[in-house]
């Protein structure tokens, strides 16, 4: 039996697949590229970042029927290093 760390890279669950779904449906160039725990990162081009990140936020936080109301907070920069 091999064990898996921590950092393994897994398959998206659905709430990031109906994200890349939903993008290429309606033609962004936006992209998945990277799920970090909670974090998603996507490669965008600067045009599309006030279109897409409503729509990325919208979906991520019906994905799932909860009680209580998940919050999706969004944030953009140049780099990853420019968010932190």
């Amino acid at each position: 039996h091999s064990r898996e760390g921590s950092s393994t890279p897994r398959r998206p669950c659905d709430g990031h697949d109906l994200v890349d779904h939903a993008l290429q449906a309606k033609g962004f160039k936006t992209r998945l590229i990277l799920t970090i725990h909670d974090e998603l990162i996507f490669k965008t081009p600067t045009d599309e970042i006030d279109k897409v990140m409503p729509l990325i936020q919208e979906i991520m936080e019906t994905a799932l029927p909860l009680k209580v109301p998940l919050k999706v907070d969004g944030h953009y920069a140049k780099t990853w290093y420019d968010l932190k």
